[in-house]
């Protein structure tokens, strides 16, 4: 995996944090010859309320990283119903 790097911080405002959230995923994505799975198994969740849904006109920032926390917890499991 070749390095990558990010804005410090994702702005405050939704859509802005949700465009910055798609754009880290999309970086890591490129910058990966790894299978998905792989890279998501270098990543360690915690706090993590599992979260599904994603209300995109009032989503918080925390609504946002249980979002992304989910999905790689989901990628750790190999899908949302195999085990840990």
């Amino acid at each position: 995996m070749r390095p990558v790097s990010f804005p410090s911080s994702a702005p405050n405002d939704s859509a802005g944090a949700i465009a910055w959230l798609l754009g880290a995923v999309r970086e890591l994505a490129l910058a990966s010859q790894e299978d998905i799975a792989e890279v998501a198994d270098a990543f360690t969740i915690t706090n993590l309320t599992e979260t599904r849904t994603l209300d995109c006109t009032g989503a918080t920032l925390g609504d946002l990283c249980n979002v992304v926390g989910t999905l790689i917890s989901d990628i750790h499991k190999r899908g949302t119903t195999r085990g840990s």
